[in-house]
């Protein structure tokens, strides 16, 4: 039941953002897929976990395209030592260019791609 719940909720985001931007025919289906995968009539366990599988698996790969276009476009982030100590990463995503600091180099990086991610997933 949680699974469905979180994926609701992607839904739900997704819609909000639909407000603000027109969907194309390609997001219009890929949105009817997912949800018709969700809410099958009474279904059988084996039945709610193959639509379970099939909507995750349809999120997922849309999650998957807007990285992959994102990374195209802006490159990803990169991570540079700071004279004075620590570290900074650097990025760029369709809300314009961004800097996070952090102590390592590794978890100025780790911030930089979530905050990437984020933005490439929620422009």
């Amino acid at each position: 039941m949680r699974t469905r719940y979180l994926i609701a909720l992607a839904l739900a985001t997704l819609a909000r953002q639909a407000e603000r931007l027109p969907l194309t025919p390609e997001e219009k289906a890929l949105l009817a897929r997912i949800w018709e995968g969700l809410n099958p009539v009474n279904p059988t366990h084996l039945e709610e976990t193959e639509a379970r599988r099939r909507a995750w698996s349809l999120v997922a790969d849309e999650v998957a395209r807007r990285i992959a276009d994102g990374w195209d476009e802006y490159g990803a982030p990169t991570v540079a030592k700071h004279p004075s100590g620590g570290f900074f990463a650097h990025y760029q995503g369709p809300n314009g260019e961004r800097i996070v600091e952090a102590s390592s180099k590794r978890e100025a990086y780790r911030k930089a791609r979530k905050e990437w991610i984020r933005d490439l997933l929620d422009p």
